[in-house]
């Protein structure tokens, strides 16, 4: 699974940082990854079908990863990917704020993190 993170250091859940890109294989074993650089990952999805999962509020890295794991192998399932469906799903992450005050940081981080999904995106 692809994800990309515009956390400081991959997964802070309150610092903001410059998107990190990454290919995970093993579901039970998060620390299992490839780096790679946007060219790279630009390569990988040219003239494909592509979906792009988004997390909310309040979640930590270990959440999100679980999350977007267990939606990856559901749209498996359900045919949503493969030959009829999306040929790659890229999981983006932003810091969500899980703290007691997260929300309203969180709000501020998800404003500066929109342009960073557009980088993704375009």
């Amino acid at each position: 699974m692809y994800i990309v993170s515009c956390r400081k250091h991959f997964d802070s859940n309150e610092l903001p940082g410059d998107n990190q890109y990454r290919n995970y294989t093993n579901p039970n074993d998060p620390t299992v990854f490839t780096e790679l650089t946007l060219e790279q990952l630009q390569d990988l999805v040219r003239d494909k079908h592509v979906g792009i999962l988004v997390h909310g509020f309040n979640n930590t890295m270990d959440q999100v990863m679980t999350a977007y794991w267990e939606m990856v192998t559901r749209m498996k399932d359900n045919g949503t990917t493969g030959p009829k469906g999306y040929d790659v799903v890229i999981g983006f992450t932003w810091p969500g704020f899980q703290a007691s005050i997260g929300f309203f940081t969180a709000v501020l981080a998800a404003k500066r993190a929109g342009p960073k999904l557009a980088t993704l995106i375009n």
